[in-house]
């Protein structure tokens, strides 16, 4: 049985099966493709009431910024939880969990180098479309 991954985001379109989305290319597109591993996108959108589907809020007691509502994310987590027969191990990437995780993989990625040479990222073949989905630029 695949190892399955369920990622909970306001962006499914990111982890579409099309060329150039995230998931879909290298290791983990080969990954899916021998039937080692499968993920599945789902928006929280889907779970959130209202006209809008609104996901965010303000910080309770104010603040800059906006928050995840608890309620439509409880709901999806909930949802795709009853999908699966196997029990369930959640991980959270917060953007400061992100940031962690981009720091340790630069890391590998220089002791990769370090040991097996330089990674050309020039590879002339690879045409991605542009990754815009009209949204405002987020600061990290």
């Amino acid at each position: 049985m695949a190892l399955r991954f369920d990622i909970l985001t306001t962006f499914p379109e990111m982890f579409a099966d099309t060329p150039g989305c995230a998931l879909n290319s290298s290791i983990p597109s080969r990954a899916r493709a021998a039937g080692l591993v499968e993920w599945h996108a789902t928006n929280i959108r889907e779970f959130a009431g209202g006209k809008h589907a609104k996901t965010d809020d303000r910080p309770f007691g104010g603040g800059p910024g906006m928050v995840m509502m608890c309620q439509p994310v409880y709901d999806a987590v909930n949802a795709v939880e009853a999908r699966d027969p196997r029990p369930a191990t959640r991980i959270l990437l917060t953007p400061q969990h992100a940031k962690r995780l981009m720091r340790a993989l630069a890391d590998n990625i220089k002791k990769f180098e370090n040991q097996f040479g330089v990674i050309d990222e020039n590879d002339q073949n690879v045409n991605f479309p542009p990754m815009n989905f009209n949204t405002p630029k987020a600061q990290a």
